[in-house]
């Protein structure tokens, strides 16, 4: 028996075998990968799970994963990291100056133009302003005017009318997104995707629950164990070896159990 299992990891991988192997081990995902290879793509599912079955593929499964420096004790530290991954936590919390606008009596806006016009002609004196310079500076003063003309009169209709002005910018908090720690992530496996968008950046995580799960079979990390409990006695059930169609069926029983008890 165990040279027959030798003999069935050493098994060369056929051309597509060995790209389903290159594209499981990018996200595990043995549909795609399947799919990738250039297998059936109405079959692309069963395909993919035949293949997770053969231990020739499995062990080239392991073999690419070592050289990817995944081992056993990465694989646990990773469905760690990605069973805690929360998007908070590539966001930076930042204090940012936004402008601002504050209520000024018109009055006040009518007296700081008449200030301005006096200073600006006073500065034409000094600088002796001629031709075009001189010529530019007049229209300014011009627009400056009429301006003032027109909220004069605007205060003669309102006298207690009051405009929203430029006031001091006010500091506020933002959460504004670290690229640099998602890249890092994205680097390590723990996010699944980056897409940059029209209308910002959309961040894809792994499932928290079943990113991995493959992945951590392959290891020996963990055996799929349910439980089933009647009056007198509890039943521990290995299910790692069941196809996904039996995992069902298995689990319709179950319940079809638990509630002829109930």
């Amino acid at each position: 028996m165990m040279a027959e299992e030798s003999a069935n990891e050493q098994k060369k991988l056929t051309g597509k075998e060995q790209r389903f192997v290159e594209e499981y081990c990018v996200d595990f995902n043995a549909t795609r990968a399947a799919r990738v290879a250039k297998y059936s793509e109405r079959s692309a599912t069963e395909i993919g799970y035949e293949n997770l079955r053969k231990p020739h593929i499995l062990n080239a499964i392991k073999v690419r994963l070592e050289e990817l420096s995944l081992g056993a004790p990465e694989t646990k530290k990773l469905i760690s990291d990605i069973a805690k991954s929360d998007i908070n936590e590539f966001y930076d919390i930042v204090e940012v100056e936004e402008p601002a606008q504050v209520e000024k009596p018109l009055i006040e806006i009518i007296y700081e133009l008449e200030e301005e016009v006096a200073f600006e002609e006073e500065f034409a004196k000094r600088a002796e302003l001629i031709d075009e310079a001189l010529k530019s500076h007049l229209s300014q003063q011009q627009t400056r005017k009429l301006k003032i003309l027109r909220l004069q009169m605007q205060l003669e209709r309102e006298p207690l009318a009051i405009r929203l002005v430029p006031g001091p910018p006010i500091k506020k908090q933002v959460a504004e997104l670290n690229m640099v720690k998602l890249v890092q992530a994205k680097e390590k496996g723990r996010i699944k995707a980056i897409k940059p968008g029209q209308f910002g950046t959309t961040v894809e995580l792994y499932p928290a629950d079943t990113a991995l799960r493959d992945m951590a079979k392959i290891h020996g990390l963990f055996v799929e164990k349910t439980e089933s409990t009647n009056i007198n006695q509890n039943i521990n059930f290995d299910i790692s070896k069941l196809s996904e169609q039996e995992i069902q069926a298995y689990y319709k029983a179950i319940q079809k159990n638990i509630n002829d008890y109930n």
